[in-house]
């Protein structure tokens, strides 16, 4: 079968038609725990649109948008995932992604066969227990750096229980059309650590400029969250980022996200204390009713509220 039919259909049209069903194959000069992801998650993306559609549980396949239920299902294409001044550009937008989401405290219940399947778990079980230690020597630092009180935060801020990796595919598209990768968003993780090929595409603000993360051989990209940003007091910033889709080559990245336990109060001085859970559910609230993630400024207290409007006057 035609790799043209791995894609889901409304991409079709607009990647390149492939003759006798082979892709030039990107290589993936990146760091060596995760070459066997990004290797085997290329293969999976080139199975059949509809073999995807049946991956069963705890993994969830996604297409059109990234914004998903905390089951892992498609919050609904269409919607956008900007945030806040950026959500205009987002609401009604097809993003051009298809990815599979796999919550790692469940990989193991993962029972299958299928030797492609069988890989990929153990592959997404180890990059998961690698990453988790990067992401907590990472904070760590952080932690030095801000003197975080208590001390016990370090472990409730960083929960297994309700991390994730999601693997992407961005179809390459033929024809310059008006749709992103991944609209412009910040992650609601701690943080996130990015393995990418080296296809490129990937888009941050700094400077008040867009500007490419080029992707360097042996090179994670990490990416502060929105929780990040609260327990810094805004000394961190949360990434805002985008992805741009590629002309001629599908890109493929790995994203290790890592956040607070559901019921782990989040304090900042500059928000009103709030349960991580509790600005999940306003997220998903947000994407239903206004079609886009609003985030942080929700739970900005009052005071602060009040000052950024009076700034801003």
């Amino acid at each position: 079968m035609s790799l043209q039919y791995s894609y889901p259909p409304p991409f079709r049209h607009h990647t390149l038609h492939l003759q006798d069903g082979k892709l030039q194959p990107s290589s993936y000069p990146v760091s060596a725990v995760g070459l066997d992801d990004l290797e085997l998650a290329g293969r999976l993306f080139s199975l059949p649109f509809q073999a995807k559609e049946l991956l069963g549980s705890p993994l969830s396949y996604f297409w059109g948008t990234p914004v998903l239920t905390p089951s892992g299902a498609a919050l609904g294409l269409g919607l956008g995932h900007g945030v806040g001044p950026h959500a205009g550009a987002a609401a009604g937008r097809v993003n051009w992604v298809e990815g599979l989401n796999a919550p790692l405290c469940k990989l193991p219940e993962l029972k299958t066969k299928d030797p492609l399947l069988s890989s990929l778990r153990y592959c997404l079980q180890e990059y998961g227990t690698h990453m988790g230690r990067i992401a907590t020597s990472l904070f760590h630092i952080v932690d030095e750096v801000l003197n975080l009180q208590p001390k016990m935060k370090r472990g409730s801020y960083l929960s297994e229980s309700t991390g994730f990796v999601r693997v992407y595919r961005y179809p390459h598209c033929s024809q310059q059309i008006s749709h992103l990768g991944m609209d412009v968003h910040t992650d609601s993780s701690m943080l996130t650590i990015l393995c990418q090929d080296d296809v490129g595409g990937l888009k941050v603000i700094r400077d008040a400029n867009w500007t490419p993360v080029r992707p360097i051989p042996s090179t994670l990209v990490i990416n502060l969250g929105d929780m990040m940003q609260v327990v810094s007091n805004d000394k961190f910033k949360s990434a805002i980022h985008k992805v741009k889709i590629n002309e001629q080559k599908d890109r493929i990245s790995i994203g290790h996200f890592v956040f607070p336990g559901d019921d782990v109060v989040i304090q900042g001085s500059n928000y009103r204390p709030f349960k991580y859970k509790e600005f999940q559910d306003q997220v998903q609230r947000d994407v239903k009713t206004v079609g886009y993630k609003v985030g942080l400024q929700r739970f900005r207290s009052e005071t602060e509220f009040s000052e950024m409007n009076n700034k801003g006057k």
